[in-house]
């Protein structure tokens, strides 16, 4: 199967090249004005992701989103890391996602259905991880680890997974056929080929947000979508309320997917948006 993956990729390279770069470039130009509604833009030599800091009508509270992408060049964390730490010593609470691992007596506990599920999210993971080991970047979840005072506001990782079975949502996911490698597979060296393809990715984030979004019309996926992205936004939205109960200012770091949702969630509370500011994710590199 991983041959066959690696044959139809390089079939299709000399078409993705010549169309989706000016498809990209067009898209980029309609949404330009309104890339909040992404919270991620491309420069000239790279990709940025936002910071948006929205105040309340009463002038007494702040809150601060922070787009995440969880694979991207190690300073991108490094600046990150140097933000929260700022915010943290200032008094702000920090607030971030993370649907956690099961315990082995949770997962063991699983029925068929959602153990198949489970498998799906890991192989996600470490598709993630494989990635980023072998493009030279770093991930998420080794860059910028959280810490003991941070407050996690995701949902479980259990009640995810349950979330799927009233709609028998599994057969959606396992049509994606993301199969977890084992760790002897994932690769540990960047590799040349991995590194253009990231690269590729990232300079045309505007197609692949315009596929997404397309994707989602599909009755079967916007259940998908009400799970994966609309639940979790309403559960980020629900912690930074009670964070606000005792703290003026709250700093949360999600998946960049996830801001323009958050960000509805905050104005119809009485937020609105005073400032933002872009993080570069990954500067694109030169292949001759």
């Amino acid at each position: 199967m991983g041959k066959i993956a690696q044959s139809i990729k390089f079939l299709l390279m000399p078409w993705l090249l010549k169309v989706v770069p000016p498809l990209n470039s067009a898209i980029a130009r309609l949404r330009d004005g309104v890339v909040l509604k992404q919270a991620i833009r491309t420069t000239d030599d790279s990709l940025q992701t936002a910071t948006v800091t929205y105040a309340h009508a009463s002038g007494s509270r702040e809150v601060v989103l922070i787009g995440m992408q969880h694979v991207a060049d190690e300073e991108f964390f490094y600046r990150i890391a140097e933000l929260l730490d700022e915010e943290e010593e200032a008094g702000s609470a920090i607030l971030y996602e993370d649907v956690r691992c099961l315990t082995a007596e949770e997962a063991a506990g699983l029925s068929g259905k959602d153990a198949e599920v489970l498998r799906i999210f890991d192989g996600v993971f470490a598709a993630q991880l494989a990635m980023a080991r072998s493009s030279g970047l770093a991930h998420q979840a080794d860059a910028l680890p959280p810490r003991a005072s941070w407050i996690n506001t995701d949902i479980p990782l259990s009640d995810l997974i349950g979330s799927f079975q009233p709609s028998d949502l599994t057969s959606v996911m396992v049509s994606s056929a993301v199969a977890p490698p084992a760790p002897d597979d994932l690769p540990n060296e960047p590799n040349p080929f991995s590194e253009f393809v990231v690269d590729f990715k990232f300079r045309n984030s505007h197609v692949l947000t315009l596929a997404a979004e397309l994707m989602w019309l599909s009755p079967k996926t916007r259940r998908v979508r009400r799970i994966i992205l609309d639940r979790r936004n309403e559960a980020a939205f629900s912690g930074i309320r009670r964070a606000l109960a005792t703290h003026d200012r709250v700093v949360t770091f999600w998946g960049v997917n996830h801001l323009p949702g958050i960000g509805r969630l905050l104005k119809r509370d009485g937020f609105s948006v005073t400032d933002v500011a872009w993080n570069t994710v990954y500067r694109f590199k030169c292949f001759s």
